[in-house]
């Protein structure tokens, strides 16, 4: 169907006319389009015959953005009115060329820029009264349902509901409606490219999302009877009415939704026999309070859920500044009156019998609507909370009334207040790691032949004659054993390295004389070399008796917590130190010093750390906003803070924390936002969290698992060990912090019997293991000390099985025990008391020493040394100073 001319509201296709008629407002975007085919008038007529062919929708939303536009839209075919018709239903759908040009922009760019677009979408009411009929397939419905609610001051009718009954659900994606009347093609009222997409419960912003309302919501969504609309309304928002609606939103965040049914044949103007009541009154008044404070969170720009139906009251509005929506629609139109007496028969009718048992007449019901007045409005209304119905809407805005800081800025801020990473250490050439790496084979081979010499010379260097004839012996010996072959194979590979790396070598030599000066050139630089490698290294008794170990990285990270948790801080330091280090690239051992340094309440020096770290890996920045907070850089710990769940968008630390830095400052919606995210991440709850609510406390001020954790583990950190207790009465260290060690044990042992470990078994082990050295279980802390040096060994574990070994009277395997112990930390007083006790055990004899430990004791106030009863544990001290 080709489009000649649209000329005001009439286009014209040659011999048939064809007219475009519709209505526009302000707040919506639409055009309804009819064409219709006049045909020329017979003889005996006194008008021309008008049919329609079919209508569409045309979506004039472009406009308001200054566009111009072409498009095809799909004509319905309107039902046939005659069999003659019925041919016209299939063909193929017809489809109409509309353009659209506008003369200049409606609104300039700065207008566009600051204005916004609300849509609201009423989609449908679930769960409705029971009494309630439904109207025949190809009947008229008997009563009409609205739906009304007042946005800026503009007031948003939803008109045209359809009574359905259950059976089936509806569509998951099905289109949305515009709200028109009149239009009789089925498909007109479609909005072209909108549809309403159902979501879990659990993704909805309403009520109605725990878990003891599925059940009933899937029953009343699937056998239910409800009403339908599926209407879109629109809305333009200029500047003015964004920010209105911004600020209504923040004082009063409930808006009223209001619901009513009434006599379709009293809304087209028929007359009813009685008119019971005041113009103004509504019938089957119901009122949903929809919450829109999640479009003040800060990108979030459509809130969706379901909103339960209540008893309409004029009290309740009126305590909140507002009116009734749909009360001043039914006094405006005049029909209010008639509407009402007709619904309150029915209702009355519908109601029972009369005292005689006699089903009761219209007059009947209309005389006790008159005697009883407002009682019947409110009985209307509690079908809605006795049937606990429900309805579901949508509102949308084109742009967040709060825009949300752009990820890229925020990591720009980050590195604006984070210093930049030092540069890392250059690495060595090919040429100088091929010198090194010779360098140190040439101290792997010293070492060898040294241990060999003194195996058969001793300390002494001239002790068993010449230089000349000392090396001779040496030489034959290693050969003897292969050591010499050994070493020689050790040399190859590093000479090979400087070869082809260091003198750029690579290829065979085809000239006798160059291949002998090359070997001259090479011999003469390995030798220089060798000199110096024999140079930089010390004296064989200086590197002997400066042999230490080297712990691993895990080996430290697990000493520095085994001091942190026996409250050594200063050893920890030294391991924490130690760790960053030797591996400064590694943020997460920046972080572990840093919240060392927080727990000692060194905060400038945790601050540096955290932004150490920060500089390392941009992701580290969720203590940065602690610390900031701490401060009082409010500023830097909310970019801080919301960088982390940028970065973390799982993390339940990160939201729980900007939501408690949002909600302390009285940012209500923002505090809301982050906390529902955190319950999101931590699974369904009953209801999202409210800005003074944690999402690890349940309503009602019910603490959950999670949080009860969490504030063990803090007053754990602070020592406040009553407060643990009382707060986690299952928390694994409070019983043996506060000194119930028989409720501790089996507290400890019941966690090692479970299927599933403990997170952090080392500590268990040594709290355990402890536990039966005091009470003189020393078979149980030998093997609980065993499964620990196992699984995690370190110095604290060893002198466990130590002390338990030399208590079971074990000496040697004591010995060996205390011996590796000594290896990991040679400073620790308890592994020396306790070697120094296997010493006396092995019938030491030099009464010298003895005489001396005695005089000692007496002078430093030990007592009498009964080293048979003296006990020293992990964190004992000496018998004087307790």
């Amino acid at each position: 169907m080709s489009l000649l001319q649209c000329d005001e509201h009439r286009v014209n296709y040659g011999a048939n006319r064809a007219e475009c008629r519709g209505e526009n407002h302000h707040y919506t975007s639409k055009q309804p389009v009819t064409v219709m085919e006049y045909l020329p008038k017979e003889k005996k007529q006194k008008k021309e015959k008008i049919t329609s062919l079919g209508q569409s929708t045309v979506d004039l939303l472009p406009l308001l953005y200054g566009q111009s536009f072409s498009s095809s839209v799909v004509l319905h075919l309107v039902p046939p009115g005659s069999p003659g018709d019925a041919n016209l239903q299939e063909e193929q759908p017809a489809s109409l060329d509309v353009s659209v040009r506008l003369s200049e922009s409606l609104l300039s760019p700065s207008q566009l820029a600051r204005s916004n677009l609300l849509r609201v979408t009423m989609e449908t009411a679930y769960s409705v009264p029971e009494a309630w009929p439904v109207a025949p397939p190809t009947g008229p419905q008997a009563f009409c349902y609205t739906a009304a609610t007042r946005v800026c001051e503009q007031v948003l009718v939803f008109s045209g509901g359809v009574m359905k009954p259950g059976g089936q659900r509806e569509a998951a994606e099905r289109p949305k409606r515009w709200p028109l009347e009149g239009l009789e093609a089925p498909g007109a009222q479609h909005v072209a490219g909108a549809s309403i997409r159902t979501a879990p419960f659990t993704q909805e912003d309403g009520q109605l999302t725990g878990p003891e309302d599925r059940k009933f919501r899937s029953e009343a969504e699937t056998s239910g009877k409800r009403v339908v609309w599926d209407t879109e309304r629109r809305l333009y928002l200029p500047p003015e009415a964004t920010h209105s609606l911004s600020r209504g939103v923040a004082t009063c965040r409930l808006l009223p939704v209001e619901v009513m049914r009434s006599n379709s044949l009293t809304a087209r103007g028929t007359k009813t026999a009685t008119r019971p009541h005041s113009e103004d009154e509504v019938s089957f008044h119901g009122v949903a309070f929809v919450d829109l404070g999640a479009l003040l969170y800060p990108g979030v720009t459509r809130v969706r859920g379901a909103y339960a139906l209540h008893p309409y009251s004029d009290a309740q509005l009126h305590t909140q500044g507002m009116v009734s929506v749909l009360k001043q629609q039914v006094k405006v139109k005049g029909r209010a009156g008639s509407a009402v007496g007709s619904c309150k028969v029915a209702a009355a009718v519908a109601g029972g019998r009369t005292l005689d048992g006699q089903k009761p007449t219209i007059k009947d019901a209309a005389r006790k609507v008159l005697a009883d007045g407002e009682a019947v409005v409110n009985m209307e209304g509690q079908m809605y909370a006795d049937s606990r119905t429900y309805i579901i809407m949508e509102f949308s805005v084109d742009k967040p009334l709060v825009p949300k800081r752009p990820a890229e800025d925020l990591a720009k801020r980050v590195r604006e207040l984070i210093p930049p990473r030092p540069p890392l250490p250059r690495r060595p050439a090919g040429a100088e790691r091929a010198v090194r790496f010779y360098q140190k084979e040439v101290g792997g081979v010293l070492r060898q032949v040294w241990a060999q010499y003194h195996q058969m010379f001793g300390s002494d260097l001239l002790a068993r004659g010449s230089p000349e004839d000392m090396k001779t012996l040496l030489l034959a010996e290693l050969t003897y054993h292969g050591t010499y072959f050994s070493c020689k194979e050790q040399m190859k590979y590093a000479v090979v390295r400087l070869v082809r790396e260091k003198m750029f070598q690579t290829e065979e030599f085809s000239d006798q004389e160059r291949l002998q000066a090359f070997l001259s050139q090479l011999y003469v630089y390995l030798l220089d070399l060798t000199h110096t490698a024999l140079n930089q290294h010390a004296s064989v008794d200086e590197e002997e008796g400066s042999v230490t170990l080297q712990l691993s990285v895990d080996q430290t990270r697990l000493s520095a917590r085994e001091a942190e948790l026996n409250g050594d801080y200063d050893l920890a330091a030294k391991y924490y130190q130690e760790q960053v280090s030797r591996h400064p690239a590694v943020a997460e051992y920046w972080c572990d010093y840093g919240s060392f340094l927080l727990l000692t309440s060194d905060q400038g020096k945790a601050q540096e750390c955290f932004q150490r770290a920060v500089s390392v890996q941009h992701t580290h920045v969720l203590m940065c906003g602690v610390v900031s907070q701490m401060w009082g850089q409010l500023d830097d710990a909310e970019t801080f803070l919301e960088d982390a769940t940028r970065c973390h968008p799982g993390s339940v630390e990160a939201w729980t924390l900007l939501g408690l830095f949002h909600g302390s400052h009285g940012n209500q919606f923002k505090a809301e936002m982050a906390f529902q995210e955190a319950g999101r991440v931590l699974g369904p709850s009953p209801q999202p969290p409210s800005a003074c609510q944690s999402p690890s406390i349940k309503p009602g001020g019910v603490a959950s698992s999670q949080y009860l954790l969490r504030l063990a583990r803090l007053h754990l950190l602070q020592q406040d060990y009553r407060t643990a207790s009382d707060c986690l009465e299952e928390a694994l260290q409070h019983s043996f912090q506060s000194g119930d060690h028989s409720r501790a044990q089996q507290i400890y042992q019941r966690s090692l019997d479970f299927t599933t470990q403990p997170a952090d078994t080392h500590s268990v082990f040594l709290r355990l293991g402890q536990i039966y050295l005091r009470t003189a279980q020393f078979d149980e802390a030998k093997t609980i000390y065993l499964r620990a040096c196992s699984s995690s060994p370190s110095c604290l574990t060893w002198l466990g099985l130590g002390i338990a070994c030399y208590r079971l009277g074990d000496v040697c395997e004591a010995e060996e025990a205390l011996i590796e112990a000594n290896r990991l930390n040679n400073h620790h007083a308890a592994v020396w008391s306790y070697l120094t006790l296997i010493s006396l055990k092995l019938k030491f004899d030099d009464e010298a020493v003895l005489t001396e430990i005695k005089r000692l004791q007496e002078e430093l106030g030990f007592g009498n040394p009964c080293f048979q009863t003296l006990t020293i544990s992990h964190d004992e001290t000496p018998a004087s100073k307790r």
